[in-house]
């Protein structure tokens, strides 16, 4: 299971518009090994409880991701046997 560290945490301004929000930088780490870092943009008046839901959903989201990432990882090697296997079969004539 990874865990969210909150590193960085700012009222910003969106310079096109004007518009303040709360830019909010974050690790996401398993352990002690540093996973990815990422930043998320929150309305200026969004409470501490709200980000703080966000980001554990954020979190979900990731690993979520990350293990389809593997299965998928997986499932190519797979079909790249399947494939090899189909093509050097394909049209193979085959004599006794």
């Amino acid at each position: 299971m990874g865990k969210i560290k909150i590193i960085n945490i700012k009222n910003d301004e969106i310079l096109a518009t004007g518009e303040r929000f709360l830019d909010v930088e974050f690790e996401i780490r398993k352990g002690n090994n540093l996973l990815a870092t990422h930043k998320l943009g929150f309305p200026v008046d969004t409470t501490e409880e709200d980000i703080e839901k966000e980001l554990l959903k954020y979190l979900g989201t990731y690993e979520s991701d990350q293990t389809n990432i593997i299965a998928n990882k997986e499932e190519n090697t797979k079909n790249e046997g399947i494939n090899k296997v189909i093509e050097n079969l394909k049209g193979k004539e085959l004599t006794k």
